[in-house]
């Protein structure tokens, strides 16, 4: 029988040690991979969710330019007599749930003097009767309409959202 020499055994017996990885080793980076995967599922489902939320926020942003714009077409005597009801006109938006408690997602309303000067920071005379009214409601005999269109949405039933635009409407020429 042939022996093999001493340096050729540890050479044999070494190269045995390197062929796979330890168990430890595997664990090791299993727990490294099950670290990571949890992590981007993490991501991946704040990512779906802030994706809902911006077409939500975008879809409402669309429904308020669209009734300002719509508004604007009107007279202010028109706008006054349509939406100067106390509490405003509500109006729906597709897809979108009401606050509890409300029946409809949107909300125009005509603001009195008082309510557009605040919103303005300034004194507004909108009859152009030269008087300045804190008390005094939206009437026809409004030259000017300034009006809050408003949208208000529940996700899932659970947090409330708002988007609010409001906009000063003369009398075309």
């Amino acid at each position: 029988m042939s022996q093999i020499p001493a340096i050729a055994r540890s050479t044999l017996a070494g190269d045995a040690r390197q062929r796979g990885f330890t168990l430890v080793e595997v664990m090791v980076a299993l727990v490294v991979l099950a670290i990571s995967a949890l992590a981007m599922q993490l991501a991946l489902g704040v990512t779906t969710r802030l994706n809902g939320q911006n077409a939500r926020l975008s879809l409402a942003r669309t429904a308020v330019a669209d009734k300002i714009e719509e508004l604007a077409a009107l007279e202010p005597v028109e706008i006054v007599a349509t939406y100067g009801s106390p509490g405003g006109v509500g109006f729906n938006v597709p897809t979108f749930t009401p606050p509890p408690q409300t029946q409809q997602v949107g909300l125009i309303e005509v603001l009195t003097e008082a309510q557009a000067s605040a919103e303005l920071g300034t004194p507004l005379d909108l009859d152009g009767d030269g008087i300045y009214s804190e008390t005094e409601p939206p009437h026809a005999g409004f030259t000017a309409a300034f009006v809050r269109v408003s949208v208000q949405w529940t996700n899932d039933g659970s947090d409330s959202n708002v988007v609010r635009s409001a906009e000063l409407i003369l009398p075309s020429l």
